[in-house]
Formats: C-alpha cells, sequence, structure tokens
C-alpha cells in the first residue's frame, strides 16, 4: 500500500515495504495525529492501542486538554495524539 502526504506544497509519498521481505519494525520516530476534542481523542487513542502498547496513558498535559502515546499492536507503529489547541483553549 502507498501514501501520500502534503506539507505545504511538497508531497511525501510512503510504502509499507515490499512484498517477501521481512519487516524489522518502526525507530526514530511516531506519527502524530491532532482531532478537534477530547472525546474523539479519547476514541482514537483507545482504538488505536487495543492490543497495542500504551507509553503515556490519554490524559490532560499543560500544553492540551487530552495527549497519549502508543504504539499501534496491527502494525508496530508508534503514535501521538493530541488534541488541537484550539478545543484546548476553549475548554480551559
Amino acid at each position: 500500500m502507498h501514501a501520500t502526504f502534503c506539507i505545504g506544497d511538497r508531497e511525501v509519498l510512503a510504502t509499507d515495504g515490499m512484498k517477501g521481505a521481512q519487516s524489522k519494525g518502526y525507530a526514530g520516530f511516531s506519527l502524530s495525529i491532532a482531532v478537534h476534542d477530547t472525546a474523539s481523542g479519547e476514541k482514537l487513542f483507545a482504538a488505536l492501542s487495543d492490543g497495542g502498547q500504551s507509553l503515556i496513558p490519554w490524559q490532560s498535559t499543560f500544553w492540551t486538554k487530552g495527549f497519549g502515546m502508543l504504539v499501534d499492536h496491527r502494525f508496530g507503529v508508534p503514535w501521538m495524539v493530541s488534541v488541537a489547541h484550539d478545543d484546548a483553549t476553549k475548554a480551559a
């Protein structure tokens, strides 16, 4: 499978590897996703971490009302899930 991410006017292409190649795991990065509200963030965090490894449990922090880090079970990808700053500002 392939993916395309747009960052400004640049495209970043990604692939999950080659058929038959053995996975060596992921290291040195985390994917980060920001959601619009704490309920959505908590739901997404729970879904991604189901069967995986929670590194920082879903919680409120000094910079946002919701944040957590995990490694998903299905692909072993490290994730950071957080609530976008707008929701944190409204809730404060």
